[in-house]
């Protein structure tokens, strides 16, 4: 909280106390990163809103399902489309990360995520959307992702539904899970829920 504003002191010319950014670089705001090097502006809860974008991005891409299923065969650094979201200074992270998102969307961004996240990516979208329109504003972004929750099924996921190629689909030596044994593992598990 040491760059907190109360909102009843805010002003037009609020800013910081500190000159430094703070944050995890993939999950930065592009702009920010982008002006690293000049001074900081007041921040904007859009650059959240834009931050919290890039972590359900990170979600989809990293993880196979619920439960935190790592994906086992991911990761980011050795992904060409993604890499540079995580190597480089401060103002080439921004300008990739903005023109990925701006420009090549589709191509490099949506095909990343894992397969568990595919009724998402919908959602992804119209929040970039909510982006490249300067348009992010919390009741906004709920909009959309209030709009997401009714197609999304309910179901009960498990690390046994992952399928080989990502997530548990692979053992620590690297080779591919037996089908037949995930199938026998699948019946003899139970799970009970409220």
């Amino acid at each position: 909280m040491d760059h907190a504003v109360l909102l009843d002191n805010l002003t037009q010319n609020s800013s910081p106390s500190s000159a430094h950014r703070t944050g995890t670089l993939p999950f930065m705001a592009a702009d920010v990163l982008v002006n690293s090097n000049s001074n900081w502006a007041a921040h904007e809860p859009k650059r959240d809103l834009e931050s919290f974008l890039y972590v359900f991005l990170w979600i989809s891409w990293h993880y196979a399902g619920p439960g935190s299923a790592a994906r086992q065969n991911f990761d980011i650094r050795e992904i060409p489309d993604l890499a540079p979201w995580v190597q480089g200074d401060f103002v080439t992270i921004g300008r990739v990360k903005r023109d990925i998102v701006r420009d090549d969307w589709h191509r490099r961004v949506l095909p990343h995520c894992a397969p568990y996240f595919e009724p998402l990516k919908p959602c992804l979208t119209a929040w970039r959307q909510l982006y490249l329109d300067d348009e992010l504003t919390h009741e906004a972004v709920l909009a959309v992702l209030r709009d997401a929750l009714p197609g999304l099924e309910m179901e009960i996921w498990t690390r046994h539904d992952d399928t080989p190629w990502y997530g548990f689909g692979r053992s620590a030596s690297g080779k591919a899970a037996s089908l037949s044994s995930k199938k026998a593992k699948r019946k003899t598990t139970t799970t009970t829920h409220p």
